[in-house]
């Protein structure tokens, strides 16, 4: 077996039947490659319908072990050299995937290879890990957009990222220093469109927090080969984006805490535009933004 397609799921009855379909419609070498569904204890319709599929393998759970956990389960079940992660709620954008035959096909060992939307002219072999991440602009937080080597990833330790929402980007890190990567040629996944703003992790504001747990990653990047210079710049990728996920996420309800600051000052206290820019943000009351923004919307009610 080539390549394995592994869908995580919880209570993803509404989205996985489309995932599935795209999927099975695609020219996958269907001989070498195989489609499981990891089922972390729904309480909705999702295992009836996976079990539709007789060409899907579902794995039934009596426990929730979280997002993280799930994610390594399908590792552990997968019979693939390759597992391409699909979220439940993501779906293939084209049936033609002869590249993706192709590569994970050829007798070179990948560590990662790379299916979401490349950079122009950054394609093909990565031989350092460094310019795996600039060629794919950073985006491997996207799950889908990773195809990882199986036994690389079991042969790494996994179990710092359970709990951090960021399992498969901890990993890419990790694996990227073992062997060459791959960018494909074109985008082969995306979100389905009507799930893009609807997150279950970022309701109340807790998107801002999952993504410090992704920072505190970066921040021990040095620990597996990075330099202190690509450890900053991951750093910075998320840091551009503060001071209005910082302002989106007060106003509809999280509460900025003492641990909270000391998280924040911990890992970017050496940016002078964090003390210049985001911390006065942090430290600002939310209903001053939540009767700004409400004062706005009067103004502009297309706003």
């Amino acid at each position: 077996m080539i390549l394995t397609i592994g869908i995580p799921v919880y209570n993803g009855e509404k989205y996985i039947e489309e995932t599935i379909t795209k999927i099975l419609m695609a020219d996958f070498d269907w001989q070498n490659v195989e489609v499981l569904v990891s089922d972390n204890n729904s309480t909705d319709g999702s295992c009836t319908v996976v079990e539709k599929y007789s060409k899907v393998k579902l794995y039934k759970h009596a426990s929730n072990v979280g997002y993280d956990g799930n994610i390594n389960r399908i590792f552990n079940y997968a019979q693939g050299r390759y597992v391409w992660t699909i979220g439940a709620d993501d779906i293939l954008t084209t049936s033609d995937v002869a590249e993706i035959n192709k590569i994970v096909a050829s007798d070179t060992t990948y560590s990662v290879i790379y299916v979401g939307e490349p950079l122009p002219g950054k394609t093909g072999v990565m031989a350092i890990a460094e310019d795996f991440l600039y060629a794919s602009d950073f985006r491997s937080g996207f799950v889908s957009n990773n195809i990882i080597n199986k036994q690389l990833w079991l042969n790494s330790e996994a179990s710092e990222f359970i709990g951090s929402g960021w399992i498969h980007y901890g990993m890419v890190l990790k694996v990227l220093k073992q062997a060459p990567s791959y960018i494909m040629s074109k985008m082969y996944v995306t979100e389905i469109e009507e799930t893009k703003h609807n997150k279950s992790w970022i309701k109340g504001g807790q998107g801002l927090l999952v993504g410090l747990n992704l920072v505190e990653i970066f921040d021990r990047m040095e620990i597996w080969g990075y330099s202190t210079q690509m450890k900053r710049r991951c750093k910075l990728v998320i840091k551009g984006s503060y001071p209005k996920i910082i302002i989106f996420s007060k106003c509809i309800g999280l509460q900025i805490n003492l641990g909270i600051l000391k998280r924040f000052i911990r890992l970017y206290s050496e940016f002078a535009s964090f003390w210049l820019i985001d911390m006065p943000i942090l430290v600002t009351p939310g209903f001053l933004f939540t009767a700004l923004f409400s004062f706005y919307k009067k103004l502009k009610p297309d706003a």
